[in-house]
């Protein structure tokens, strides 16, 4: 069965299975951001069970083969928590090779939030299909068991579930505000008050906003389909120019008096001077240079197809050597000290550089999830998005073995950035970013 599900909970963290071949239960558990503002313990379970009601509506649309037996719905506390449940018993005649079988489907979803971190909720299912006569299994000895075994840690972070428009990708902090790149076809910035975390009036750019990066008071947004950048006073949130490329631009970053993207498809890095307006093509930075990042000496680039960064002199505007990366890097970031690369690889990984010592073999940091993704340095860790899941992970730069933690902030995270004193995660799945902060 198709299982309702809050947004941002599309993921679980754990799902198990167990029985047999006919005979199911599985226990699912899932957590969120979701968009719950109030602390007070009774909107939260007015919010949660309208969740929990719509989700009920749902799956009764979806399964017609199925017969509700009993349908409950009730308020609980678990641990300290707030939390609805459902707890529902159903007729299912639709089991792929069975059809027209009675089997029996037990139910019980739980959905909780702590009144301290309302933002944060978690939500635990376990359903029971029964063959026909199968008599083995109390579903609701075994279901009760389960539900009631959550509890709350605090993380030290709260979070709050901002919604932006339709797939936003990029991120970029200027003149004290957040924006945000998103759409398709109809691409546009958006800007986010950290004050407040209100979105303002979106600012149109063109097709498929692929990047943005502060200049100053200045955005640059990079626009795949369009195969231009877009230059925009953040101040007066107003469009200045659109200068065309030569190729569909990729990664975008700001150093040296200069903007510098990646061509992939021309295998080169552009260097544009935003005053002259004069451009610059550098080869030989690979076969598909991806990401880029400017540090006070020079511009690193990532070549998504082979395991080398290669290093750009701004002054020569020549590449002056390469070192080993990562596999499939999509993302690279500059902390002072080293390099921060993704690697897309069989055993995910984020590889750490020193781009002072070129020929030293990478530092890699694994137990990460798959499709590691955006990359920030925030409060002295780094952060990966675990793409592949619903979560981000902090990494000590001192311990590379250390234990990696998961925290969740809502279905396949893409990028990361570290501005006014919190941690911005784009959720393009959920059309939407999330902020963290410090407790």
């Amino acid at each position: 069965m198709r299982l309702y599900q809050a947004p941002g909970m599309n993921t679980p963290v754990l799902s198990m299975l167990g029985l047999g071949k006919t005979s199911t239960a599985v226990i699912d558990i899932a957590g969120a951001v979701v968009p719950i503002a109030s602390n007070d313990p009774k909107a939260i379970a007015a919010l949660l069970m309208a969740y929990m009601k719509k989700g009920a509506e749902t799956e009764a649309a979806d399964n017609a083969h199925h017969t509700y037996l009993k349908s409950e719905f009730s308020e609980t506390t678990v641990n300290g928590a707030v939390c609805v449940r459902w707890d529902a018993v159903s007729e299912d005649r639709g089991v792929a090779g069975h059809e027209g079988q009675a089997y029996t489907l037990a139910l019980h979803r739980l959905m909780c939030s702590d009144p301290e971190f309302p933002a944060y909720t978690a939500r635990v299912d376990y359903s029971l299909r029964l063959e026909p006569g199968e008599k083995r299994f109390n579903p609701d000895a075994v279901g009760l068991a389960v539900v009631n075994s959550i509890a709350f840690r605090k993380l030290g972070y709260r979070a709050r579930l901002i919604p932006v428009g339709p797939q936003p990708l990029a991120l970029a902090d200027a003149n004290g505000t957040v924006w945000v790149a998103y759409g398709g076809k109809d691409g546009r910035i958006v800007p986010i008050d950290p004050k407040s975390n209100v979105t303002g009036k979106p600012i149109p750019v063109g097709e498929n906003p692929r990047n943005i990066v502060a200049a100053g008071p200045t955005l640059w947004v990079s626009l795949r389909g369009g195969k231009a950048l877009v230059e925009i006073d953040a101040v007066r949130r107003a469009v200045l120019r659109t200068v065309p490329l030569p190729s569909g631009p990729g990664a975008l970053a700001s150093g040296f008096g200069a903007l510098w993207v990646t061509l992939t498809e021309k295998h080169a890095v552009l260097r544009f001077d935003p005053v002259s307006g004069s451009m610059i093509e550098i080869a030989n930075v690979g076969q598909s240079p991806f990401a880029l990042t400017c540090t006070s000496e020079a511009v690193f680039v990532t070549d998504y197809a082979s395991d080398k960064v290669y290093r750009i002199d701004p002054v020569a505007n020549t590449v002056t050597g390469s070192q080993r990366g990562g596999e499939s890097a999509s993302f690279i970031i500059a902390d002072g000290t080293w390099l921060w690369v993704n690697s897309q690889s069989d055993e995910p990984a984020v590889l750490r550089l020193d781009p002072a010592r070129p020929g030293t073999d990478p530092v890699p940091y694994k137990g990460i999830d798959y499709r590691p993704r955006g990359l920030a340095a925030w409060q002295g860790k780094i952060w990966v998005a675990n793409g592949a899941g619903a979560s981000v992970s902090p990494l000590d730069p001192n311990r590379p073995d250390a234990p990696v933690v998961f925290e969740v902030v809502g279905e396949q995270p893409w990028s990361l950035l570290a501005a006014q004193g919190s941690l911005w995660v784009s959720l393009p799945a959920l059309d939407a970013i999330v902020r963290m902060e410090p407790d």
